[in-house]
């Protein structure tokens, strides 16, 4: 059966467009995601399919190389990947301009802790680029 005209001359709606978009474009990322520690880590790295539930985006197998101490022997990782398409913010830019020069001067791996306090308690994460 066919449209109606209303059907025919009402636009697609912007947001699913949108969020079609969002969604190929972080599917992009987490392959990107994956085919790089698979050539860090120098072992086998694969990307767990959307299904809604609490599983990570972008897995490792244990034994590989350890990205941040080198060790031949890691225990794997389980990787959630955020994206956005929006510069990094100031202070964030600084520190991993820092860790940059630090890096080059010391020849060691270079890590950015980012430190927050939500609800009185003190959280740390650390940050590394992934090339």
């Amino acid at each position: 059966m066919g449209k109606t005209l209303l059907e025919v001359f009402t636009p697609e709606d912007p947001n699913k467009k949108r969020g079609r978009n969002n969604r190929s474009r972080g599917l992009a990322v987490e392959r990107k995601v994956r085919d790089i520690l698979a050539r860090l880590t120098q072992t086998k790295s694969w990307r767990n399919p959307s299904t809604g539930s609490a599983i990570a985006d972008v897995e490792t197998e244990p034994g590989g190389i350890c990205l941040l101490c080198g060790s031949a022997d890691s225990d794997g990782l389980a990787v959630e990947v955020k994206s956005q398409q929006r510069d990094i913010p100031g202070y964030l830019q600084r520190g991993l301009g820092q860790n940059k020069a630090a890096v080059e001067q010391t020849g060691k791996t270079g890590l950015v802790v980012i430190s927050w306090v939500h609800k009185a308690k003190r959280r740390y994460f650390g940050l590394f680029e992934l090339d």
